[in-house]
């Protein structure tokens, strides 16, 4: 509780102003964890394995406005949907590695899409929640640069 909770190399964060939470993805501890605002008490949502390499590693999180829906990337490949407030995950989907590969920031970018940018896809991607399909907006799986430029024509580090 308050100054008492540790976190180990937290990345996402998600605010839920309705219900005075703020969740994040506690990377080093593959858990994700939330504080209600009001009690500043914090709470594990979901642990992962976290012994050597493991793809449980949550990284990029947002939340839907009507806050019902978390969406995390947990490890490489995976796009997670935790409701609120059960907290009942779905594995929403399990891409290839052009898919999801290194997913570390995401962005609700309107129903019923959400924008990911793939670190080590060196990509920007649109998915659509409603049919799972998946759209380069920018960049080139795997191919790394700074060039401006249009659609796979853009590069990134």
């Amino acid at each position: 509780t308050g100054t008492d909770a540790r976190l180990f190399q937290p990345r996402g964060m998600a605010l839920n102003s309705v219900g005075n939470i703020i969740y994040w993805s506690d990377f080093g501890s593959c858990s994700i964890r939330y504080v209600s605002l009001s009690t500043a008490t914090t709470s594990s949502l979901y642990t992962g394995t976290c012994t050597g390499f493991t793809p449980y590693r949550p990284q990029g999180m947002t939340i839907n406005p009507s806050y019902t829906s978390l969406y995390v990337t947990l490890g490489s490949n995976t796009l997670n949907t935790f409701a609120l407030p059960s907290f009942t995950r779905t594995v929403k989907s399990t891409g290839s590695e052009s898919s999801f590969f290194g997913a570390t920031w995401l962005l609700y970018g309107g129903n019923p899409h959400l924008l990911l940018s793939t670190g080590s896809g060196c990509q920007v991607r649109l998915y659509n929640i409603a049919d799972e399909s998946i759209t380069t907006l920018a960049g080139r799986n795997g191919v790394q640069g700074t060039t401006d430029g249009t659609g796979t024509n853009a590069l990134f580090n």
